[in-house]
Formats: C-alpha cells, sequence, structure tokens
C-alpha cells in the first residue's frame, strides 16, 4: 500500500462566495469614492462663488460709502 499526498484541490472557474462578496464590497467603496469625490467639487465650486461674491462687495462697498450722503453715513452706523 502506497501512502500518497493528495494534490491541490482543482478550484472551478466560478468565484467564491468571499470573492462575490468582496467584488460587490469594492464596487460600492468605488461609488461612494465617486460620490465623495462629486460633492467635494461641488462644494469646491461653491466656495469659489462665495469668494468671487466677497472680493466684488470688498471692491464696491469703499466706492458705496464714498458716494453716501452724511445723512445716510449716520444711519449705516447705527445699524
Amino acid at each position: 500500500m502506497s501512502l500518497s499526498t493528495p494534490g491541490p484541490k482543482t478550484r472551478s472557474t466560478s468565484p467564491t462566495v468571499f470573492e462575490q462578496q468582496r467584488e460587490e464590497l469594492v464596487r460600492e467603496i468605488a461609488v461612494g469614492m465617486e460620490q465623495v469625490l462629486q460633492n467635494i467639487n461641488r462644494l469646491n465650486r461653491n466656495l469659489e462663488s462665495v469668494i468671487s461674491v466677497c472680493s466684488s462687495i470688498s471692491l464696491i462697498y469703499p466706492i458705496q460709502s464714498n458716494t453716501l450722503s452724511p445723512g445716510e453715513k449716520k444711519k449705516r452706523k447705527k445699524i
């Protein structure tokens, strides 16, 4: 009687449950990362808009404050 060691198990070509779950998780992570990237881009555009508006206001304010009459300046200081 000869003792032989069993050969390596032949693996079927279909993915295992673990591999299927791993692939699904990888897909979910990829979708989540894409959503994060889109939200960061949207936030960046909004911040750029706010900065643009603030820059415009800071340029206009000194001009507007110089054109106000003294009575209007007093009203503005009270506010």
